[in-house]
């Protein structure tokens, strides 16, 4: 008899997973690369360690056109030189012009949504400004993080114009280097380095084992360091499938029970401090969700920000966040708090793109100085009550794009009358209290089934 270890079977399952949407990919290859129609694409290269709401500041970008079954011309742009062609004036978002103390807005700094759909639209509108270009049939959106993954599949990548040795470890440093190396607005360095390696990472493609490749790809997508958007629904509903297209989720229930209660939250963090403090900066996220005797739901975000950064490297610095925290807008709200002092505790209407009319957010700027530590408390109550008998709590925790993967922590505190009966994850269970540690690296919709007396 023939046995495989646990090991062995889940790699197996995985492999097959990954073979199951390459299928997929495979089938829908014939849309993105038509064999008649001629498409282009935007690609935007998002660095996430000077993070934005939409993912990252955009140094570069390219234009992929496409031909017949395949690719005609991926053309790399430095964004510097796209802005520079700008004629007129664009007003930017409030913090961008607060914060920055910039009049202008630029395709640089245009992903200050937290949502692609909206993202894409205005770095459309910007290209058709700066560089007359238009007729996009979607974008693709890559971080630096995205990189380095898909890096591991290659092992280390060898660029004869630099004479460098590239491999996911020193690709961040290497790619500071030769960027902040005699840099000026519109300086060459970025796009030549970037154009370099994209063409050496095609010339090696043929040695990559696919199953690593796929893995690296698909690991990007599902933690959102990359995301997808295209113009043809057919292909969408694909990444839509898998939560692959960076949309802002719909907070709605989905169990089919009547007597369901939503929460939705999603931390979005931007970094305003002029420099690339997110690659030092770590995060914790801990959620306390209270039940009381009579149903009620109160809870408490705690958002600790640390700063490692080392004060004397050119890319380091003081952390200069502007928060917003996403909840649902009939939530109520209690108090909020940086450190011990208190901020207002607003709810301002957010509709975006899907004109979302049931979330609202919170804002707050503040600075994380480096080898410091700041720890944001938001307290709210859910407008909603837990019903006698069986309930239904969903919470749904969405990551921002880019965002850096966390320590999560769930703990749920309950009265001597209401009893979780079933969840969707394995949580500790102390008589009144309910723990779960996890990593959030993706999305999290938490199941509660819970029994009120």
């Amino acid at each position: 008899t023939f046995f495989l270890s646990k090991a062995q079977k889940e790699k197996i399952k995985t492999a097959n997973e990954y073979l199951s949407i390459a299928k997929e990919l495979f089938e829908k290859y014939m849309l993105i690369f038509p064999m008649v129609e001629r498409k282009k694409y935007l690609v935007l290269f998002a660095n996430n360690m000077e993070l934005r709401p939409g993912g990252g500041f955009i140094g570069s970008f390219a234009i992929l056109k496409t031909k017949p079954l395949g690719v005609e011309e991926l053309k790399v742009y430095d964004v510097y030189d796209a802005d520079g062609q700008l004629k007129i004036q664009i007003e930017p978002p409030e913090p961008i012009k607060k914060y920055l103390n910039l009049q202008n807005w630029f395709l640089r700094d245009s992903n200050f949504s937290p949502d692609m759909l909206e993202n894409y639209e205005t770095a459309k509108r910007f290209l058709k400004y700066e560089l007359n270009e238009e007729d996009f049939s979607g974008v693709i959106l890559i971080t630096t993080s995205a990189v380095q993954e898909v890096l591991k599949a290659f092992g280390e990548v060898y660029l004869p114009d630099y004479q460098e040795k590239i491999n996911a470890e020193n690709f961040y440093i290497k790619t500071q280097f030769y960027v902040q190396k005699d840099f000026f607005p519109g300086a060459l360095n970025k796009k030549r380095f970037l154009h370099s390696l994209l063409n050496q990472l095609i010339v090696e493609f043929e040695r990559v084992d696919p199953i690593s490749f796929i893995s690296s790809v698909k690991k990007s997508l599902d933690q959102k360091n990359i995301v997808v958007y295209f113009e043809d629904k057919r292909l969408q509903e694909f990444f839509d499938k898998y939560y692959w297209s960076g949309r802002v989720l719909e907070p709605k229930c989905l169990s089919a029970s009547q007597d369901c209660i939503v929460e939705y939250i999603f931390p979005v963090d931007a970094n305003l401090g002029v420099n690339k403090a997110n690659f030092y900066v770590k995060k914790k996220l801990n959620l306390i969700v209270k039940v009381e005797r009579n149903g009620e739901i109160n809870l408490e975000f705690v958002y600790i920000l640390r700063n490692d950064s080392p004060s004397n490297l050119l890319f380091g610095g003081d952390y200069k966040n502007y928060f917003r925290l996403f909840l649902l807008r009939d939530s109520i709200p209690m108090r909020a708090l940086v450190d011990n002092e208190r901020f207002p505790f607003i709810l301002y209407n957010y509709k975006g793109f899907l004109e979302l009319e049931k979330i609202g957010y919170s804002e707050k700027f503040f600075v994380v100085p480096v080898g410091k530590e700041v720890r944001i408390r938001y307290v709210w109550k859910n407008k909603k009550r837990l019903k006698k008998g069986s309930n239904i709590y969903q919470i749904i925790v969405q990551k921002q794009i880019g965002g850096a993967n966390f320590d999560f922590s769930l703990k749920l505190l309950l009265p001597e009358n209401v009893y979780l009966v079933n969840q969707n994850f394995s949580p500790l269970v102390k008589k009144e209290s309910v723990l779960y540690n996890t990593y959030l690296s993706s999305d999290k919709v938490f199941f509660l089934e819970l029994v009120k007396d």
